[in-house]
């Protein structure tokens, strides 16, 4: 679905002569290899919400968050 829906959009941009040089999506594997296959000269990102969600928990975020701020 959300495959879809990124395409839709990008085949609109296409359609209005826009081009797309940088994308940033969420950690999407179906996105992540579409856009590799069938726009290879877009640059693509991760949104760094969905990066560190990954990684640490929304609490543990906070807390280094709280900590770096105090030093």
């Amino acid at each position: 679905m959300e495959k879809e829906g990124l395409a839709r959009a990008i085949s609109f941009l296409s359609e209005k002569k826009m081009s797309i040089g940088v994308l940033v999506t969420d950690r999407h594997r179906q996105i992540n290899k579409w856009i590799r296959e069938t726009h290879p000269s877009t640059k693509h990102y991760y949104d760094v919400w969905h990066v560190v969600k990954g990684i640490l928990s929304v609490q543990t975020m906070f807390e280094i968050l709280y900590n770096m701020t105090m030093d």
